[in-house]
């Protein structure tokens, strides 16, 4: 039924001719609420970062009478508010949906759409000689044959990869491969 106000009655005849009709009812028709939920303030449904990062988090939707959010099914205790701030740092890896059922002031409820953040562990990282292959201390003489070649392996990675060398921590210009020259 399209939204709007409608009257409605019956007329009841019985087999042996007699009738009655009630008195209208008049029954309203309201659009149901239509939340959106917005995370990191942009319609980006799915965001992913690096397990043990802390990135403020903020989950949003238009304004209704009431609220309550959940994430991969279940209500969140005490999160009854237009919008909500995910404890990014507490997650572990996995997936979380988020959405929210909302109260508009006409009574009707309804469920957003989802957002999706994905925690993932962070890669794991060893640099080594080429010559050697194993991660350890090395000492090298000052005039040494051929080139030596510090090489990088990494596991447990989504994704591409940037690659960055570092000298006594310092960041050594150019040296963006998964491979440096000594």
């Amino acid at each position: 039924t399209a939204p709007g106000t409608y009257n409605y009655s019956v007329r009841v005849t019985s087999a042996n001719g007699c009738s009655g009709t009630s008195a209208p009812l008049s029954v309203t028709f309201v659009e149901p609420p239509t939340p959106v939920v917005e995370l990191f303030g942009s319609r980006n449904k799915t965001r992913t970062w690096c397990y043990g990062s802390s990135i403020p988090t903020t989950l949003l939707t238009s304004t209704f009478n009431s609220y309550q959010w959940y994430v991969n099914g279940a209500q969140i205790a005490g999160a009854t508010q237009q919008s909500y701030a995910v404890p990014s740092s507490s997650l572990s890896p996995g997936t979380y949906n988020y959405y929210v059922m909302v109260v508009a002031q006409n009574g009707c409820q309804a469920f957003s759409d989802t957002a999706k953040i994905i925690v993932t562990n962070p890669p794991t990282v060893n640099a080594y000689l080429n010559l050697l292959n194993n991660p350890t201390n090395i000492t090298l003489c000052k005039n040494t044959d051929g080139i030596p070649l510090l090489t990088s392996s990494v596991t447990n990675c989504q994704g591409d990869i940037s690659y960055q060398w570092k000298r006594n921590g310092v960041a050594i210009s150019g040296a963006t491969n998964s491979m440096f020259a000594v």
